[in-house]
Parts: structure tokens; C-alpha cells; sequence
């Protein structure tokens, strides 16, 4: 059983917890820190944003995937032609 910090919904006020039982299913997703005993349900986890890397951008290159069939399933969603893969 571990107490994270939580939405304050409909009740108000600033501040919230609730009560998980760690199990691998559930419909919630806890972030933990064992080193400061940080917990907080990820809809209200707190973090500190790390910048993405800087640099060049890499030039595009293909890819073999000899375990992948046939780009169609992912031209579908944006109904791209066959030639434009």
C-alpha cells in the first residue's frame, strides 16, 4: 500500500492523496521515487522538464525491416498513395 499525491476533484482544496495497492493492472499510473519517498499519481506528478538533446539534425537514411510486411498498414490511417512511401 503506498500514498500518492492526488487530484482534489470536485471535493476542492489544494491538497489530495489516495491509497494504491501496487499490483502489475490497474487503471492508474503512479510515479515513485525511492530515494526521496516522493508518489504522486501521474495526472499530478510534479517534474522537472530536462531539456532534449541540441545539436545537428541527423540526415534521413532507410531502414531495412525484413520483419515488417508492407508499409500499407501505416500509409492507412493518413491515406497516403503507395508511392508516396
Amino acid at each position: 500500500m503506498v500514498e500518492v499525491a492526488s487530484d482534489t476533484g470536485v471535493m476542492g482544496g489544494r491538497v489530495a492523496h489516495e491509497f494504491h495497492y501496487v499490483t502489475p493492472i490497474g487503471e492508474d499510473r503512479l510515479a515513485r521515487c525511492d530515494a526521496s519517498g516522493y508518489a504522486a499519481n501521474l495526472e499530478v506528478a510534479r517534474f522537472r522538464r530536462v531539456p532534449a538533446e541540441q545539436g545537428p539534425a541527423r540526415p534521413l537514411r532507410r531502414v531495412a525491416t525484413p520483419a515488417r510486411r508492407a508499409s500499407t498498414p501505416w500509409r492507412r490511417p493518413w491515406r497516403c498513395p503507395p508511392s508516396a512511401s
